[in-house]
């Protein structure tokens, strides 16, 4: 209501001053190129892996540098095969991925401390440390 657009207009995005058309295909992933913009980049076979790898990185210019996918370290994308992950790093990277589990873990051992079994394996727990307690005490004496 209130719109006079058609429906092709209204699922067209802008034209970007390099020619490249972008639409929106509703499926509520991200715009998508037209066909016709990687032929207004000069690439002939859109559909040619080679060609759209070259129009991403035309239209996308890449860094120098990239994470390691291990360590998480800077490392210049020419010396990325010869790269070696420092021990602690790799470490802290690793605790530094699982902090959430990390902070959540102390209420999630409250919150299975209070089900049936929880309480159950607390009292059992309990019950066997003093036991050994009784019994070490029997054997110092």
């Amino acid at each position: 209501m209130g719109h006079t657009r058609d429906d092709a207009a209204a699922r067209r995005g802008s034209r970007a001053d390099d020619g490249v058309e972008l639409f929106d295909d509703s499926s509520g992933g991200p715009c998508q190129a037209r066909p016709s913009a990687f032929l207004a980049l000069g690439i002939e076979d859109a559909g040619a892996a080679a060609d759209i790898h070259a129009a991403v990185h035309f239209l996308f210019p890449q860094p120098a540098h990239m994470p390691c996918s291990e360590c998480g370290a800077s490392v210049a994308r020419d010396e990325a095969d010869e790269h070696v992950c420092d021990s602690e790093r790799l470490l802290d990277y690793r605790l530094f991925q699982l902090r959430g589990e990390i902070e959540g873990f102390d209420g999630e051992v409250a919150a299975y401390l209070e089900t049936p079994l929880g309480r159950f394996e607390a009292w059992y727990a309990k019950r066997h440390r003093h036991a050994r307690a009784d019994a070490a005490r029997r054997r110092r004496r």
